[in-house]
């Protein structure tokens, strides 16, 4: 059988040799949650699932959206050669939300969130001939937990989608020493030519060595390579800082997305117990009032809505090259970036970003009942994004929250107000280096970005909102709710139109009868959509005081019918129009 995503999951952080452990696996629901009483991490399970596709999907060979909270997963491996006299690690690349893993019949760890990754060291677990992984997933319709759009009934409605439950990206071995790289942190600074890296050790206590190499884009000559010591004195994680200036500095942009290659091997004497592959481009973000600097220019955000759900697959794709299918379109139809919302979106698709140069928002899932539980868990999930995805030139800002959900009161309640507060520091102290949404679409907390959604169908009532606006100005128009809390007014921020739009077209409804979901009226013709598509559009590009837009949305997705392409990504309407329409002067670009 072919193993599906066959490539290496993480690219920003290869580990050799490795193996992947995606493809069939025994699988079973457990409705009465009797499976750990009963040991069904050692006996075989009756169905079969195809790994890494959610239960719900009908690409997993399940296809079953009727709740089941509980369900298991089970398979045999066996170690390749090249795992000889090295230790184990078994890594999920996401699994939602809860999951409890066994390595022939020892338990070896457990993970809460449903959108990063984590792992286990089970060497003292693995033996000689096969062995056998168990998993049990358990994915309720608590609000506790981020979820972002996944829907909380059977038949999903309105601006809600599928759930996903289960293991929904890849899973595999790596082989490493007694010693490791946990993690790594890179800042490019792109006005000294110098990158600090963050290198997060576990070893035992004793003296080793960090290797870094640094090779120009395209698999050019090293053109940095330098020896740190290290001094263990316990085996929890330590980070060790190093700083290194690379020439010659290429800066990473859309239009010339240079990668440097780097490898940051651990030694110890002649011994080379940890070695990882990773990448990073020189990029710089910045705001000052009234406009967003990528690499010190002005920065015109042309972005679509992108939801990140995909036809059979739900959460993901059935290939790595829908991945890029999908960047690719959004470049063709004339956007330089997109606002990934309510998803953290596969890690094969920000490397393609940095690959193909193509900005990206990054949001957290929101949780929907405001409670400790689920600041808990926002919070803890929500660190782990910052230092999985950190690393990514592509990601030019944070979006920890979206129009007030899981904090509904945040306009007037002081203790939602710190939340908020508390996570954009969060974010800051994860990484310095990108701004900050802290609330997208309204009532704004500590932001760096002023994010407006404004759904206005009307051109002219739409450019009449703005008409008065300047960033000198004291105030940004609410157009649904207040743009800031009270006692915290805008202050200069540059100010985006982060989600707008959401045009239907008759002739393309929901599939299977479902009720249509859309903003406003659809349009009759193709050249009607593009005519209100086109007002919309240059009424924020014409405006002195407008940073950039994000068009709701890209696709179409299960009943939400208002994408540029359907949901299997077919055009719906010219797209050299749209394009030509997307890539129209924009104010702030123009001489001063």
């Amino acid at each position: 059988m072919t193993i599906p995503r066959s490539e290496h999951p993480r690219p920003d952080f290869v580990r050799e040799p490795w193996l992947n452990l995606n493809g069939e696996w025994e699988f079973a629901f457990d409705d009465r949650d009797e499976g750990e009483q009963n040991s069904w991490a050692t006996k075989p399970l009756p169905e079969k699932i195809i790994v890494p596709f959610s239960f719900q999907s009908p690409r997993s060979g399940i296809g079953d959206p009727s709740p089941h909270p509980i369900c298991w997963y089970r398979r045999s491996f066996e170690l390749p050669l090249a795992f000889n006299g090295l230790g184990v690690r078994l890594v999920f690349g996401a699994v939602d939300y809860e999951a409890k893993v066994w390595v022939n019949g020892q338990f070896v760890g457990s993970h809460k969130g449903g959108y990063v990754p984590f792992g286990f060291d089970i060497t003292h677990a693995v033996k000689k001939g096969e062995n056998w992984i168990a998993v049990r997933v358990k994915d309720t319709e608590s609000k506790t937990q981020p979820r972002g759009k996944q829907s909380c009934e059977v038949e999903p409605s309105g601006i809600f989608y599928t759930r996903c439950s289960g293991i929904w990206q890849s899973v595999w071995l790596e082989g490493m020493g007694d010693a490791r790289i946990d993690s790594v942190q890179i800042l490019p600074d792109t006005d000294t030519g110098q990158v600090a890296i963050t290198a997060w050790v576990e070893a035992l206590p004793g003296e080793y060595e960090l290797v870094v190499t640094v090779a120009v884009p395209e698999g050019g000559p090293v053109v940095s390579r330098k020896q740190f010591s290290v001094t263990m004195g316990s085996a929890q994680p330590t980070p060790v800082r190093m700083v290194r200036r690379v020439l010659p500095m290429h800066l990473w942009s859309p239009d010339k997305p240079a990668l440097y290659d780097m490898r940051v091997e651990l030694r110890r004497g002649h011994i080379t117990p940890d070695r990882v592959k990773t990448y990073f481009g020189f990029r710089k973000v910045e705001v000052r009032p009234g406009v967003i600097l990528l690499n010190d220019s002005p920065c015109f955000l042309r972005f679509a809505l992108d939801q990140g759900y995909f036809p059979e697959g739900i959460y993901s794709p059935a290939s790595d090259a829908d991945l890029r299918r999908d960047i690719e379109k959004a470049k063709a139809l004339g956007f330089n970036g997109v606002r990934k919302h309510q998803k953290v979106e596969d890690p094969r698709y920000l490397y393609w970003a940095d690959k193909l140069g193509f900005l990206v928002w990054e949001e957290m899932p929101s949780f929907f009942e405001w409670s400790a539980e689920g600041r808990e868990n926002f919070t803890r999930e929500w660190a782990e994004v910052l230092r999985r995805d950190r690393n990514h030139p592509c990601i030019i800002a944070w979006v920890p929250f979206n129009e007030s959900w899981g904090v509904r009161d945040v306009g007037t309640d002081e203790e939602q107000q710190a939340f908020v507060e508390s996570i954009c520091h969060l974010t800051k102290s994860e990484d310095p280096a990108r701004p900050v949404a802290d609330n997208s679409g309204w009532e704004h907390v500590k932001a760096d970005i002023f994010d407006i959604h404004d759904y206005t169908p009307e051109a002219e009532v739409f450019a009449r909102n703005w008409k008065g606006f300047s960033p000198a100005g004291q105030e940004v128009p609410g157009i649904h709710k207040r743009s800031s809390v009270e006692g915290r007014p805008y202050a200069g921020q540059p100010v985006v139109i982060s989600e707008y739009g959401g045009i239907a077209l008759e002739a393309f409804g929901p599939p299977g009868g479902r009720k249509i979901m859309k903003y406003g009226n659809a349009m009759p013709t193709e050249q009607a959509f593009l005519d209100r598509y086109k007002a919309s559009t240059l009424a924020i590009l014409e405006h002195p005081g407008l940073c950039g837009f994000c068009y709701t949305q890209l696709y179409d997705i299960e009943q939400e019918v208002n994408g540029l392409l359907t949901f299997d990504r077919k055009p719906k309407v010219d797209v050299a129009a749209i394009a030509a329409i997307n890539k129209s002067p924009a104010a702030i670009e123009q001489p001063r």
